[in-house]
């Protein structure tokens, strides 16, 4: 078992190595309106999730069976669970901090220019967001290097909120390779449901 969820992860780690580089490009791109906004996970289920996703959803799925059988090590799962979402903010980051610093130069500008509340606000809001992005990859790879698996869960799942937030506002935001526990549990009920019509 504990090879099959390495090789999981290996296959994980592989395949966001390999989009992960053009997800952040077309969040650049998203600011001059050359991408299409994509929408979030939890609009999609087992036949539109990607392989990396898919990946990640066989870890959770055998982390649970785990669990029932009471075999499940907190140690040994952990980086399974919570490597793709470590991986993918690390990459992240750079690219929000680039965001980040635009927009709060944008705001300088146009308040430098009394521009007007309705041309000043989105854009201030937009700042605030990728500022709140910036936090929040800090603080998921703290809590993934201090091993805090609730944090991390609360974060993923504050990812996803943020994550639609910017969507809405136009941003074309990095492919996820990785899934929240919330977003696993509603596919594996799924799966079940699927492999209990099938019986």
């Amino acid at each position: 078992m504990k090879k099959t969820i390495c090789i999981l992860l290996a296959l994980a780690g592989l395949l966001f190595a390999q989009q992960g580089g053009r997800g952040l490009a077309a969040m650049d791109r998203s600011r001059t309106g050359a991408a299409e906004p994509k929408l979030p996970l939890s609009r999609v289920n087992l036949n539109t999730i990607n392989s990396g996703q898919k990946n990640h959803f066989k870890v959770y799925y055998q982390a649970k069976q785990l669990k029932l059988k009471k075999q499940f090590s907190k140690e040994k799962g952990f980086e399974p669970l919570y490597g793709p979402f470590f991986k993918y903010v690390q990459l992240l980051q750079p690219t929000a901090e680039k965001a980040a610093k635009e927009a709060a130069y944008k705001v300088m500008e146009l308040k430098q220019a009394n521009a007007r509340e309705q041309q000043l606000v989105p854009v201030q809001k937009r700042a605030e967001m990728y500022a709140s992005l910036v936090k929040l990859c800090k603080e998921a790879q703290k809590a993934y290097k201090e091993k805090h698996p609730n944090q991390l869960n609360s974060l993923m799942e504050q990812y996803k909120n943020l994550e639609s937030l910017l969507v809405a506002e136009g941003a074309s935001m990095p492919k996820r390779d990785w899934i929240s526990p919330v977003e696993a549990e509603l596919l594996i009920r799924e799966y079940t449901a699927r492999k209990n019509a099938k019986n």
